[in-house]
C-alpha cells in the first residue's frame, strides 16, 4: 500500500515519521463562509458580540491563522482560487465568472481540489453557493446571450430558450465531485433554484419570475433583492437556504458511511460546504434543525446569520462525530473575502476589527480572512496559532501534499503547501510573497514579507505599507525616498509573477 510520509516535530525536540496509508487519509470538510471578517468572531476579536460556540471550539481544538488571505476581495474570483490553487486571472475571466450562464471560470484542463482528492480515493460532494459559472443548454440548437439571468434590458436572459431538462454544461458537477446540491448564485443572484448534479431541482412548470421584495413563510422572511430580479422556483426561500444544504450534507454523510459499510471499505469523504451567511440579504430562519435562530442574538439580522452559520457548523460536526469520524476529519473554516462595511451589516462593531477597508477593497479588510483548521489524528496542536503568511488557495497544494497526490506542473499554479506549519513546524518561513486582487482586475497588490505594495489600474505602484508597524494601513510610504528601491523591486516581482506560467514551485 502506497504511503505518504509526513514529518512533524514532537514536543519541539525531535522528528518522527508518520506513515499515512490510504485507509488513514483524513476526511476533509471545507466549511466556506461568505463575507465574514475577522472582527465577526471571538476567535480573533474577543469583543465580538455573537457567541459562536462551534467555531470557538474548533479554534480551541485546532490552529488559528492570523495572516491568512483570500486571493480576491470578492467571492467569485476567490472561490475559483480556492478550488483551483490559481490566482483569479488564470481562469476564464480575470474578475471571476459571476453569471449563471456566463461559462465556467475553470478553463479546459484545469483541475479542482475535488479532482485531486478523487484520484486519492475520496468520495466528494459540494453544497451551497457556487459563483463559478456554467452554461445552460439551449433548446433546438438555438443560442442566446451569455448574460446574467435577470430581466433588466441590458442583461436579459430568455428562459423560454433554455432546456432545463438537461444538465448544465461545465457546471461544478464536472469538476470532480461525485454529488452536488448547489445554487449557482447563492441567495443573492438568480436563478433562485437549487441544482442537483447540475440538473434543476423541481418541476419546470413551477419556474416563476421574481421582481424582488419580501415574502413571509412558516420559518421567517424570504427576500429577493429588487436590483436582482429573475426567475426561480416558486418554493424558493432565502431563509431556508442554510437549513436545506445542511440537511443535504448530513444525508450525504449518512449515505457515504452506509456505502462504506456495504462495501467493507474505508473510503474517506470530502465535503465542500458553502454557506449563504453572511451575504445579503440577511434572512435568518426562525428555527434551524431544532435551534431557535432569528432574534437569538438580540442584535441585527447579520448577527443572527452569523449564529445560523455556527449552527450549521455544529450540525455537520455532530453528524461526523455520530459516525465516529470526527478525530480523523480535517475541518477547515475559511471566508471567501473580508467582512462587510457597517452600513451594510448594520452592526455597531467593525467586522474587520479596525483593519482598513472591507469586502471589495484591496486593503487588508478586503482579503484578510478567518482561517481555522482542526485535525486531531493529524496532530494539529490544540489551541495553537500561526503568523505565517498563507492563502486560502494554498489548500490545493496542502491537500495534495497531505494525501500524496501526484499533481502536474500545470495545476495549482500559485498554491504552496503549508502542511509543515499545520503539523506545528514554524521553524521555516514558507511564503515570502503573495499577490492579491481587489474589486476587479484593475486593483491589485503584492505582499513581500511585512511589506505591501498596492497598484493602480495600470498596475503601477500606488501605495506602500509596512504591515508589521502599520497593520491598519494608515501611513502610506510610497513617496518616501528611503523606500524607492524597495518599491521598484516589489513592482518588478509583481510583474514577473503575474506573467509567469506559475508563481510557486511545482509539487
Amino acid at each position: 500500500m502506497r504511503c505518504k510520509q509526513i514529518f512533524l516535530s514532537v514536543l519541539g525536540l525531535s522528528c518522527a515519521v508518520v506513515e499515512l496509508s490510504a485507509s488513514q487519509k483524513p476526511n476533509v470538510l471545507i466549511f466556506y463562509v461568505d463575507d465574514m471578517g475577522i472582527g465577526d468572531t471571538r476567535v480573533y476579536n474577543p469583543a465580538a458580540p455573537v457567541e459562536m460556540p462551534n467555531l470557538e471550539r474548533l479554534a480551541e481544538q485546532g490552529m488559528t491563522f492570523h495572516d491568512a488571505h483570500s486571493q480576491a476581495a470578492l467571492c467569485a474570483p476567490s472561490r475559483y482560487s480556492m478550488l483551483s490553487g490559481n490566482y483569479p486571472w488564470r481562469g476564464r475571466s480575470a474578475g471571476g465568472s459571476w453569471h449563471f450562464n456566463g461559462g465556467s471560470q475553470f478553463t479546459e484542463g484545469q483541475k479542482s481540489i475535488a479532482d485531486v482528492l478523487k484520484g486519492q480515493g475520496y468520495r466528494s460532494a459540494m453544497f451551497g453557493k457556487v459563483h463559478l459559472g456554467a452554461l445552460v443548454p439551449p433548446k433546438d440548437g438555438t443560442t442566446f446571450d451569455k448574460a446574467s439571468p435577470v430581466t433588466s434590458k441590458k442583461k436579459s436572459f430568455d428562459w423560454t430558450k433554455a432546456d432545463f431538462s438537461k444538465p448544465l454544461i461545465d457546471g461544478v458537477y464536472s469538476l470532480g465531485f461525485d454529488y452536488t446540491y448547489v445554487s449557482y448564485g447563492g441567495i443573492q443572484d438568480p436563478p433562485y433554484a437549487f441544482f442537483e448534479n447540475d440538473l434543476i431541482v423541481g418541476d419546470l412548470s413551477d419556474l416563476v419570475h421574481y421582481d424582488g421584495g419580501k415574502s413571509q413563510n412558516d420559518n421567517g422572511t424570504s427576500v429577493i433583492q429588487r436590483w436582482m430580479p429573475g426567475y426561480g422556483m416558486a418554493d424558493w426561500k432565502t431563509n431556508e437556504f442554510l437549513p436545506i444544504i445542511t440537511e443535504k450534507a448530513i444525508d450525504f454523510l449518512d449515505k457515504h458511511h452506509a456505502q462504506n459499510k456495504k462495501d467493507g471499505a474505508e473510503k474517506p469523504f470530502y465535503i465542500h460546504f458553502c454557506t449563504d451567511a453572511v451575504h445579503v440579504p440577511h434572512t435568518p430562519p426562525n428555527e434551524f434543525m431544532g435551534v431557535k435562530v432569528a432574534g437569538t442574538t438580540g442584535g441585527t439580522r447579520h448577527m443572527d446569520m452569523l449564529f445560523a452559520m455556527d449552527v450549521a457548523l455544529g450540525k455537520l460536526t455532530e453528524s461526523i462525530a455520530q459516525h465516529g469520524q470526527l478525530d480523523n476529519t480535517l475541518i477547515i473554516f475559511a471566508s471567501d473575502n473580508g467582512g462587510l462595511p457597517q452600513k451594510v451589516s448594520k452592526n455597531d462593531y467593525d467586522s474587520n476589527e479596525g483593519l482598513r477597508g472591507y469586502k471589495a477593497q484591496i486593503y487588508e479588510g478586503g482579503h484578510r480572512v478567518p482561517f481555522v483548521i482542526k485535525w486531531t489524528n493529524g496532530k494539529v496542536k490544540a489551541n495553537s496559532t500561526s503568523d505565517q503568511l498563507v492563502g486560502v488557495h494554498d489548500l490545493f497544494a496542502t491537500l495534495a501534499d497531505l494525501t500524496g497526490a501526484q499533481v502536474g506542473e500545470d495545476q495549482g499554479l500559485d498554491s504552496m503547501s503549508f502542511l509543515p506549519v499545520l503539523l506545528n513546524d514554524n521553524s521555516t518561513t514558507l511564503r515570502e510573497d503573495m499577490l492579491f486582487q481587489g474589486a476587479g482586475p484593475k486593483e491589485r497588490a503584492i505582499r513581500v514579507g511585512e511589506w505591501k505594495l498596492c497598484l493602480d489600474k495600470e498596475s503601477k505602484p500606488n501605495q506602500l505599507f509596512n504591515l508589521k508597524q502599520d497593520p491598519k494601513e494608515e501611513d502610506d510610504l510610497i513617496n518616501n525616498p528611503e523606500h524607492e528601491k524597495r518599491v521598484q523591486q516589489m513592482h518588478e516581482l509583481f510583474v514577473e509573477q503575474f506573467a509567469a506560467p506559475r508563481s510557486t514551485p511545482a509539487f
